[in-house]
């Protein structure tokens, strides 16, 4: 049991804390450091020896706006007389969680920074910059994942397709935005799905298919007969191919006039009537 009127064993105490504190503790832990945090540690102990920042950062004697001012409590200059005035700019604005230089922001530019581990991280919005929780770190995360990946996916059929803008403020509101993102890149992949640009809602099996002409083996046609008969037009699901011959047709996802010549093509079984409307909007989608 150490005692308080040992300061060797307070600076043993400091020591064995060390560890811990570099473990658990956010490295950047002295920018929130009351200016009396040496009354909650063992007497005797410097703080900086517990966060070795504090060395640049704190210093117990560095003059304060006094109480009762509009920038009470900042650090000054030394001109406490200079009131407000002498407070040091930025450095104690209490909207700057960084001593780093903001990034240039273009007005009305609107980004968000890499995101650290466990969800949380910083964004910079209109210029500010926000700390997230961890709890707003993983749903952004999560929701511009989904809608990157919707976006992508429209952009297959149409590449210079573009969500609407959306102006936000927060980090809520970033969220928000990133929700309405993936909900009109949704709403447009089930546009292109039911004009035949890509794959139906009930696309199940397809087959690799040989190049982007019709000429299409016996061995093809009874693979798309196979799939049709099991999961139906990949458009619409009819079972029914509608053909003469009674096979369905094989349609080449993506469809031949807005596939690029280097992408692989797949043959899955398509009823003659969304073969014959998806002509006239892939078309359309081309132009």
């Amino acid at each position: 049991m150490w005692r308080s009127s040992d300061s060797t064993a307070a600076h043993q105490r400091a020591r064995f804390m060390q560890p811990d504190a570099a473990r658990w503790m956010r490295p950047d832990a002295e920018r929130w450091i009351r200016p009396d945090v040496a009354r909650f540690l063992a007497p005797g102990t410097d703080p900086a020896t517990i966060f070795p920042a504090l060395d640049r950062k704190y210093s117990p004697n560095q003059p304060r706006v006094p109480a009762g001012n509009p920038d009470g409590g900042q650090w000054t200059n030394g001109e406490l007389g200079g009131g407000a005035s002498s407070a040091r700019p930025g450095r104690n604005d209490p909207r700057v969680i960084s001593d780093a230089d903001l990034e240039p922001v273009k007005p009305g530019q609107q980004h968000a920074q890499a995101r650290g581990r466990r969800g949380g991280g910083t964004v910079i919005i209109n210029g500010q910059r926000f700390e997230l929780t961890p709890g707003q770190g993983a749903r952004l995360t999560a929701v511009q994942a989904r809608a990157d990946a919707a976006i992508a996916r429209v952009r297959e059929a149409e590449p210079s397709w573009k969500p609407p803008p959306n102006d936000y403020q927060t980090p809520e509101g970033m969220i928000r935005a990133y929700e309405a993102d993936a909900a009109v890149a949704q709403a447009r992949i089930n546009q292109l799905a039911a004009g035949g640009a890509l794959p139906g809602p009930y696309a199940g099996e397809s087959i690799s298919a040989r190049g982007p002409n019709r000429d299409f083996r016996a061995s093809e046609r009874r693979e798309i007969n196979r799939i049709g008969a099991d999961t139906g037009c990949h458009t619409c699901g009819k079972l029914e191919p509608g053909t003469s011959l009674g096979n369905f047709v094989a349609d080449h996802q993506l469809p031949t006039n807005i596939n690029p010549i280097s992408r692989a093509q797949r043959l899955y079984p398509q009823c003659l009537s969304c073969s014959r409307k998806q002509g006239p909007f892939v078309r359309d989608l081309k132009k």
